[in-house]
């Protein structure tokens, strides 16, 4: 939803999926809530050089989001 008003947004992936830790054999369901959290948390893009502007319509589309849930 975010990408379709030019927000840019990160998907979190549980550290124990990450391919550097493959070595250590975790399936996706070995850690519940860690898997579950990922899931829930949404990642906005956050830089130094990130204007007023721009944080003041990354806020405004996501409370009309909500609102509209």
């Amino acid at each position: 939803m975010l990408v379709f008003k030019g927000i840019l947004q990160y998907l979190i992936f549980p550290l124990h999926t990450q391919p550097c830790f493959n070595y250590l054999e975790y399936r996706p369901e070995d850690f519940p809530v860690s898997k579950d959290a990922a899931e829930k948390t949404l990642a906005l893009p956050i830089y130094p050089e990130l204007s007023t502007d721009q944080m003041c319509y990354v806020v405004d589309i996501i409370d009309k989001f909500i609102k509209e849930e």
